[in-house]
């Protein structure tokens, strides 16, 4: 068997290497041909001096180009590109970085199913399970077996099945790769898995249960699958409570497996594809989104549409069965949904997928439907960076969605993509796809661009801490639990191979942080599109669909940030003025200010001087941030441009065992990494007490953190700032991903911003532009202090209760986190209450955390009117902090209760609460500043690194003037 597949690997190989060598027409046919950006062969060649990224084997011009004659121009045919083949001469062998690349993804597709075993839920005892560290668990479930969403333990059938009809149809679509990487028993064997669990909750025609368990009860459990106890409802939907989409989903899923499995098992295809038949029926006749009748349940997959989702089931269903009234009913429902469609494929957008599938089976225009179209906007979206899609400064295309699992969307993007590879009869469509998935799969396993692997357990400095319960446990019967697992600062004991996390924001910026569901979690629609983007690689690369080429841009236009970051990488000055001429992106001097981005004048003269100046040491900087529990350390290495380029070392200390905080900073220093030439320069410490001149004394710790102590003793440049006042810092660097806009206008560049925090206490700062240094100044305010000013009887009647118990009632006092238990308290409290004593306890004590849950799923009426009361008072409170500061460069709320309640701040509460002053008294100051919620939990430590980079280019700074 290994045998037959090391020989198929060889083959694919072969036929890479036939496909980069077929004979090329004369030279001048030859110069004509178009290249995936739309230029020709012979431009490439003109282009000679673009750098090795641009002709380095892999790049276009070695890999197609170097079969042309001659070089044109006056740069001549690259030196590092082969030469061209005499007649009759055996031609060069292909690029060996493609063939490296091709048994690279071999490993990757192989690896990612074994992620889905992990997944498993049910009786595993018995079955061929790779996973040694996962057992039988929820064998109680109302419908045992399926796989669990992602680091917790809910079973969701709406985006699951949305996955399983994606592995599904890569399985259909590459089956030599496949082969090659000898997963096709492990697709079949999940596949079959998942359509057994589909089909076990679909028990009756007109009933379909599409979830189990709660989300607010799984969040509260941290441990082993296994081992979890408790009530695990199932959710069932019908004709009186309709789920066209997750139905649709699923008959979409079961409808795929039908087709894997015709041949080898037909008896049970046929029962897969009898259950599609009669969930696509009690789809279409029931219209409605699930999460519509379910909300306090589905809220963490909320549906946006069903169209998409009954129209990617007909297609599959008319795939299945060729019978015509499913591709008119495919076509109906996407021309009722033309208005509302986009391009962002995931569980919850499924258009283009539907457009990919119907083109595939050779599928016309019909009216209001035209599906050549629909794919040509797809790849100017993706390949492009139109419609919102950004690309980030190392290659990674970003769907303006707000940052939450990145690299799915990509992924599932390129999986599209080289559907529409495979299928198109346009060369230059099929090379330009191509070429873009490769880029997006390649920086995702750390192949080119990222660095580092995104996928756990393959490539170089992979996640090892990914947020899921089951792999953060140790061996049993070792406890597993909040406190010794989650919180814990080492790698998962296990490790979930092949699971693709998250990923990156749009700068790039990642941290293997347990805590950071955002970006360090796993799912199974994370490796649905993936997996199949994996095979099509395989197959269309080793069967030669295309260059193989890693290098080339990013997307399939001329110009724009990929096409510079090709000519950014070129080894000389003169040689980037050359691409960026002929690619018309100005002088390099331009190009490489546009591509870095300074943030200040100071900035971009430091980059002025570091390109004229040769490779330095490396520079690091430490920042802290000093809690009254822990204190956490991080270590960042800057590039020559004092851009942060990776994480050289992260520790957390527990307060309670160092006396001072000097002994904490000295026992970092002694770790090997920050030995000798490595250590750092200069240092910001954020801390959770009042600072002045430079000095805060932690009354709860008796820890002092006081910068000329610092660095007398250490030799360190430092500065010491309030934790809040790090915040501020943070927010002119954050990404649009960071961010939910509120009130959408644009925001004055270099005008004045406003920051609040509403957490543990109130936090206030304003933050004010200074020419001198060109950066934004932080200026702490103790605004939160001041009298709270109610709107309306109820939020005077809270005010006089506030007041009864306290003397007085500051904002602070109701904007933050007790504050929110205040509300609540008020609410439930005999004078103003409008519910039933039955539906509250009084005698209970309650948390934020209790409060906000009881608010989302919508169990505690008292808790949602509370949150929106509190949600209110913030955005009043930002409005009155907008008016202060005229703050036009945005008010951003970071931190606290709102980024964790982003559903209920959506609903509009806060935002009418900002602006009630514009619609009542006509200011029209207020209706153009923007607000923000700030979704980046880490803005303080952004904000303290900045301000440990600003140290060293003031020390850069002297260093230039002294010489």
């Amino acid at each position: 068997m290994r045998a037959s597949r090391l020989a198929l690997i060889a083959g694919l190989l072969a036929a890479a290497g036939a496909a980069w060598a077929a004979p090329a027409a004369d030279g001048a046919a030859c110069a004509d041909q178009p290249t995936p950006d739309g230029f020709t062969c012979q431009q490439q060649a003109d282009w000679g001096k673009c750098g090795e990224a641009w002709m380095a084997e892999g790049g276009f011009c070695a890999a197609a180009c170097g079969r042309c004659r001659g070089g044109g121009g006056d740069g001549g045919a690259a030196a590092s590109q082969p030469a061209s083949p005499a007649a009759n001469a055996t031609a060069p062998a292909p690029p060996s970085s493609l063939n490296s690349k091709l048994a690279e993804y071999v490993k990757a597709l192989s690896l990612s199913w074994r992620f889905y075993y992990a997944q498993r839920s049910g009786k595993l005892s018995g079955t061929a399970n790779p996973v040694p560290w996962r057992g039988d668990s929820h064998l109680d479930d109302p419908v045992p077996g399926g796989f669990y969403d992602g680091g917790d333990h809910l079973k969701l059938n709406f985006p699951l099945a949305t996955s399983l009809a994606f592995l599904a149809w890569g399985a259909l679509e590459f089956p030599q790769a496949y082969a090659a990487a000898g997963a096709t028993q492990a697709a079949l064997d999940n596949l079959r898995w998942g359509a057994d669990y589909l089909m076990a909750c679909h028990k009756q025609p007109d009933t379909y249960i599409a979830q189990i368990g709660e989300p607010g009860a799984d969040h509260s459990y941290w441990g082993r699958p296994e081992e979890q106890t408790g009530s695990r409802p199932a959710y069932t939907w019908g004709p009186g409570k309709p789920a066209s989409d997750a139905a649709g989903a699923a008959a979409s899923a079961l409808a795929a497996t039908s087709l894997l499995l015709r041949e080898s098992d037909p008896s049970y295809a046929a029962a897969c594809l009898d259950h599609a038949r009669s969930l696509f029926a009690l789809a279409s006749q029931h219209e409605g989104k699930y999460s519509d009748s379910e909300p306090g349940a589905t809220y963490v997959y909320a549906s946006s549409s069903f169209l998409d989702d009954l129209a990617l089931a007909a297609g599959w269903l008319y795939r299945a069965t060729s019978e015509d009234a499913y591709l008119s009913a495919a076509r109906g429902y996407l021309q009722r949904a033309q208005y509302q469609r986009n391009y962002f494929v995931s569980w919850d957008s499924v258009y283009s997928a539907a457009d990919a599938l119907l083109l595939g089976l050779g599928v016309g225009p019909s009216p209001g439907v035209d599906l050549e179209w629909q794919a040509a906007a797809f790849r100017d979206t993706w390949l492009k960076g139109q419609n919102g899609v950004s690309f980030t400064p190392r290659g990674l295309a970003i769907a303006p969605l707000g940052g939450w699992g990145n690299n799915r969307y990509s992924a599932n993007a390129a999986f599209v993509a080289l559907l529409h590879a495979k299928h198109t009869s346009d060369a230059s469509v099929r090379s330009a796809c191509l070429s873009w998935a490769q880029r997006q799969l390649d920086y995702m396993l750390g192949l080119a661009g990222s660095e580092r692997s995104f996928v756990v357990g393959y490539g170089s400095n992979p996640p090892v801490r990914p947020h899921h319960r089951a792999a953060s446990c140790p061996n049993h019967p070792a406890p597993c639990t909040y406190d010794s697992a989650f919180n814990a600062a080492g790698p998962n004991p296990q490790v979930i191979a092949g699971a693709l996390v998250g990923g990156p924001n749009s700068a790039d910026r990642y941290e293997d942080k347990r805590s950071d569901f955002q970006a360090n979690e796993v799912a199974v629609d994370y490796n649905a599109g993936y997996t199949g983007a994996l095979a099509g690689l395989i197959q269309l690369l080793g069967t030669g669909g295309g260059s193989g080429t890693a290098a080339r841009s990013s997307a399939a236009s001329s110009s724009g940030p990929a096409a510079a970051s090709i000519c950014a990488a070129s080894s000389t000055l003169s040689a980037a003025t050359s691409c960026a001429a002929a690619r018309g992106l100005g002088s390099a001097p331009s190009l490489i200010a546009t591509l870095l981005q300074p943030r200040s004048p100071r900035r971009a003269a430091a980059a002025r001087r570091r390109a004229a100046m040769p490779a330095q040491a490396q520079i690091d900087v430490l920042v802290a941030d000093i809690g009254g529990t822990n204190c956490r350390f991080q270590v960042w290495a800057l590039d020559s441009y004092f851009r942060p380029s990776r994480m050289v070392v992260e520790k957390f200390y527990a307060t309670k065992d160092y006396s001072h905080f000097r002994d904490a900073l000295a026992e970092l220093l002694k770790l090997p990494e920050l030995s000798g030439g490595a250590r750092p320069k200069a240092a910001a410490f954020a801390c959770a007490g009042p600072v002045s001149n430079q000095r805060c004394t932690m009354t709860n710790l008796g820890w002092v953190i006081d910068k000329a102590e610092v660095e007398k003793e250490f030799g360190i440049r430092c500065t010491v700032l309030n934790d809040f006042e790090a915040v501020g810092y943070g927010v002119p660097v954050l990404t649009d991903g960071d961010l939910v806009v509120l009130h959408d206008v644009p925001a004055v560049d270099k005008g004045p911003k406003a920051v609040l925090g509403p957490g543990t206490g109130l936090g206030e700062a304003q933050l004010f532009w200074d020419d001198a240094t060109g950066n934004y100044k932080v200026h702490a305010s103790e605004g939160s202090h001041a009298t709270f000013a109610p709107r309306g009887w109820k939020q005077r009647a809270l005010q006089a209760h506030v007041e009864q118990e306290r003397g007085h009632c500051s904002v602070e006092r109701v904007a933050c986190g007790d504050g929110l238990v205040r509300i609540y308290n008020f609410l439930r409290s005999d004078e103003p209450s409008q519910y039933p004593q039955d539906r509250m306890d009084r005698s209970k004590e309650v948390t934020p955390a209790d409060i906000t849950g009881g608010a989302l799923n919508k169990s505690d009426p008292v808790a949602v009117e509370a949150l929106d009361m509190f949600l209110s008072i913030v955005g009043a409170e930002a409005g009155h902090m907008a008016l202060r500061s005229l703050a036009t460069g945005g008010v951003y709320v970071c931190g606290g209760i709102p980024p964790r309640v982003i559903e209920r701040v959506k609903a509009g509460g806060m935002l009418e609460a900002f602006l009630w002053r514009a619609s009542r008294f006509h200011d029209k100051v207020l209706k153009d500043i923007p607000l923000y919620v700030v979704t980046n939990d880490k803005v303080g430590l952004l904000g303290t690194r900045e301000c440990a980079i600003r140290i060293v280019e003031a020390m850069r700074e002297e260093v230039t003037i002294a010489t």
